[in-house]
């Protein structure tokens, strides 16, 4: 009963601050004169205003890459087992970490889910709109270590923020529950555009007409989008998306069949066993070999990408919509 407690007072929620508040007293009246009702408010007020500790930022972000590296550690040490459909396309060991390997890259969504704390809100009573942009680097991060950080681990290529555009829809209240739903919508030669939303449940009583969850196919609430453009280096050098997908063993929807699924994921572990990936990464005369299928779908979201500049929320819509 007092771990339940404990446990819903550390939570961002109103029940969990009058939890907190009620501990407060009774530690407070169990100390007696020791903690003067000053020292209990500033306690209080340090305890609500948690998620804005120094290095908070650093430690949840790096987590996500060392949780990455800990599931590829025990999938090698045998821990951790196939599913049917993975067994019949022969992955196994080290490759179960790697959530792209066979898998189409337009159709990978990284979901995360949060809930905004009383740190992250503004005088509305609102999610912060800094707060935005920091859920969208825990957002790409957690991408880059499940996607694409094998290119990182074994290849040393970085993964860096060229830009990112913001569209806000509405509000995302205080202690609401909300998750980021992030993809790749388009690249080209050296930019790779990720687009991440941020989702609430659906209200059956509102007048919008609701979206539908990636993840789930549920009813919800589009609140924001953020646009991230994205590129790959591996010292001085560029590395095209296209190659760094295939890094990450991913395909085009022209091989996300189970005889092409790990055309690419072959050819990366040849490269590396004869430790070619640098001159392979340099070469331009092998552009379209590696992500096959889908040029229409990817040059309409790059003309749509293009418009962001002087947009309004109907094209956002338009490259939300896409690939439904």
């Amino acid at each position: 009963m007092a771990k339940n407690l404990l446990l819903q007072a550390l939570k961002p929620t109103p029940t969990g601050a009058a939890l907190a508040a009620v501990l407060l007293y009774a530690i407070r009246n169990q100390l007696g004169r020791q903690v003067s009702w000053f020292r209990a408010a500033i306690i209080f007020l340090l305890f609500l205003n948690r998620g804005s500790f120094p290095l908070r930022w650093h430690v949840k972000l790096f987590w996500i890459g060392l949780r990455a590296n800990l599931r590829w550690r025990l999938a090698v040490l045998g821990f951790r087992t196939p599913n049917n459909e993975q067994k019949k396309l022969g992955i196994k060991g080290g490759d179960l970490a790697l959530g792209g390997v066979g898998r189409n890259y337009a159709e990978i969504v990284s979901t995360r889910h949060t809930r905004v704390s009383f740190a992250e809100s503004d005088y509305n009573l609102h999610l912060s709109n800094s707060n935005y942009a920091q859920a969208g680097d825990f957002a790409r991060m957690q991408f880059a270590s499940d996607y694409t950080g094998v290119a990182y681990s074994q290849d040393s290529v970085l993964t860096l923020l060229g830009g990112s555009t913001f569209c806000y829809l509405r509000e995302i209240p205080m202690f609401a529950s909300y998750s980021t739903e992030s993809r790749t919508i388009a690249y080209d030669d050296k930019w790779c555009y990720f687009l991440t939303r941020f989702i609430v449940p659906y209200d059956k009583r509102s007048k919008r007409p609701p979206s539908q969850s990636y993840e789930t196919g549920k009813d919800c609430t589009v609140c924001a989008f953020l646009l991230s453009r994205l590129c790959f280096k591996r010292g001085k050098l560029n590395v095209s998306p296209e190659k760094v997908f295939a890094l990450g063993g991913m395909v085009g929807p022209d091989d996300a069949n189970p005889e092409g699924a790990l055309r690419n994921w072959k050819i990366v572990v040849e490269l590396r066993k004869k430790r070619g990936v640098r001159e392979w990464i340099q070469r331009e005369d092998d552009a379209g070999e590696y992500i096959r299928g889908g040029k229409e779908a990817n040059d309409k979201a790059l003309a749509l990408v293009a418009k962001l500049h002087d947009s309004d929320r109907k094209v956002w819509l338009e490259l939300d919509a896409l690939g439904r």
